[in-house]
């Protein structure tokens, strides 16, 4: 199980698994946050808790999630899913 939380804590998050592998995505925003990204479905593996704000690219399709007080990034979802 991996844990993580934004800055301040209000924003938690769990990997119930080991990833087997990892993204290193090369857009902007991923570059500029330095993130790896582990992948499984919200609710079963991957859980998410508190109130978070997104920003989503201009095509739509991905919402970048911040925790609305400290401003650090927690996670992302597809917006094609909905």
């Amino acid at each position: 199980m991996i844990e993580g939380t934004c800055h301040c804590a209000a924003v938690r998050w769990r990997f119930d698994r080991m990833p087997e592998e990892a993204t290193a995505c090369n857009c902007t925003i991923c570059r500029k946050y330095g993130t790896l990204w582990a992948y499984d479905f919200d609710g079963e593996a991957i859980h998410v808790t508190g109130e978070t704000k997104a920003y989503a690219r201009a095509d739509g399709q991905i919402g970048f999630h911040f925790c609305p007080t400290c401003g650090g990034l927690t996670h992302w979802r597809s917006n094609l899913l909905r």
